[in-house]
């Protein structure tokens, strides 16, 4: 039962104005009108954003998981392309008996087509002077897009999302910058047809969580300050129960290096005695369950 509303919290981009040092008359007028043309044009190699998560399920209205990620996204120009995510959890309640290790720091490289885990939870299992545990692919949604829930880094997705804006209006300043926040309402369903790929960062929702609303605050420069989603969902056991989550964006065309640890510190889960258990995701992706997957 955890494990599959852990799926349901999935669980982080961009950087990187084209060439300010040559900001012409001719480059002026080129600057974004939209928010989807800003944001693309930040896809440039060396360059990211650093990011923050917060990610919580609630029931009747108090925690009951929560996850915070913190960290920095690297950008090509085929969009994200590397992260580095350093995560710790909260969770509440008698069903998460045996799963204290995950409320210590998790830190995440995702470079290269691999993804290097460290912390508290993998030394059990680590040879003496190695760190990193590696693993093929870079399978959370956080390694890969701009939220958890809905990838604004997708074209056809913050197209489709910008699509149903109802309100918009004055948003405080964030990151040092005056922002206009937009909200609206969309399906799930729409989102699927928008991208194949929501299916996976929309996690186990199920067909009652119909709607999903969100929230974005855009600077004068027309990037993301901050982005939040609400979906509520019901269940037999836990009743109603709402998930939540808030990203927050700063540094936009920042200088980011992401590198992978040093290869003498790093060890292949398939090459330890006891591979640990699914590696967890900043956002709740995949949440071990007490039954069985913990060590």
């Amino acid at each position: 039962m955890i494990k599959r509303w852990g799926a349901r919290l999935t669980g982080v981009v961009a950087a990187a104005l084209i060439a300010p040092a040559l900001a012409t008359a001719a480059n002026a007028q080129a600057k974004p009108t939209d928010p989807v043309d800003a944001l693309h044009k930040q896809f440039v190699a060396g360059h990211g954003v650093k990011v923050s998560h917060h990610s919580a399920l609630l029931r009747a209205g108090k925690p009951l998981m929560e996850g915070f990620t913190t960290g920095k996204l690297g950008f090509a120009r085929s969009g994200i392309v590397s992260s580095d995510l350093t995560s710790r959890y909260h969770l509440s309640g008698a069903e998460f008996e045996g799963l204290e290790d995950l409320q210590t720091p998790v830190r995440q490289i995702g470079v290269g087509g691999k993804t290097y885990a460290s912390g508290e939870t993998y030394k059990p299992y680590l040879p003496v002077g190695m760190s990193w545990v590696r693993y093929a692919g870079t399978p959370f949604t956080t390694q890969t897009g701009l939220a958890p829930d809905i990838d604004l880094a997708e074209h056809r997705t913050y197209q489709g999302l910008l699509a149903t804006t109802n309100v918009k209006k004055p948003g405080g300043t964030i990151d040092g910058t005056a922002t206009t926040v937009y909200a609206g309402t969309i399906t799930a369903a729409r989102l699927r047809e928008l991208s194949p790929a929501t299916k996976k960062r929309l996690g186990g929702l199920s067909e009652t969580a119909t709607k999903v609303d969100w929230k974005l605050w855009l600077g004068r420069d027309l990037l993301p300050r901050r982005f939040s989603v609400t979906r509520v969902d019901h269940d037999k056991e836990f009743g109603e129960v709402k998930q939540v989550t808030t990203s927050n964006y700063s540094s936009w065309r920042a200088k980011v290096v992401i590198t992978a640890p040093p290869a003498w510190e790093v060890v292949d889960a398939k090459d330890l005695p006891k591979e640990p258990f699914t590696l967890p995701d900043p956002t709740f992706a995949v949440l071990p369950d007490a039954a069985g997957d913990t060590p």
